[in-house]
């Protein structure tokens, strides 16, 4: 028993610094592997935006709708000019 108790004496500094080199090294490869993924992340919120934007109806726009009112003036200033 008492050679049990003088190895955890002697090599206590040891366990304890390498179980803090354990936890240190588990919480960077953690965090560095969540850095790793958000490249990604950004990706796959991009290729939604640009779907969403795919789906959107095209008439709906606001620049499709002064275009299209833009024509209907035009199209009854054209026909104002044949009448007179």
């Amino acid at each position: 028993m008492e050679r049990l108790k003088n190895f955890f004496y002697s090599k206590n500094d040891i366990l304890i610094a390498l179980l803090i080199l354990a936890i240190a090294l588990s919480i960077i490869g953690y965090r560095v592997s969540k850095i790793l993924e958000y490249p990604s992340t950004l990706v796959e919120e991009q290729v939604m935006e640009v779907q969403e934007e795919q789906q959107a109806p095209v008439s709906s726009s606001p620049e499709n709708k002064s275009s299209t009112d833009e024509d209907k003036e035009k199209s009854s200033t054209d026909t104002n000019k044949e009448n007179n």
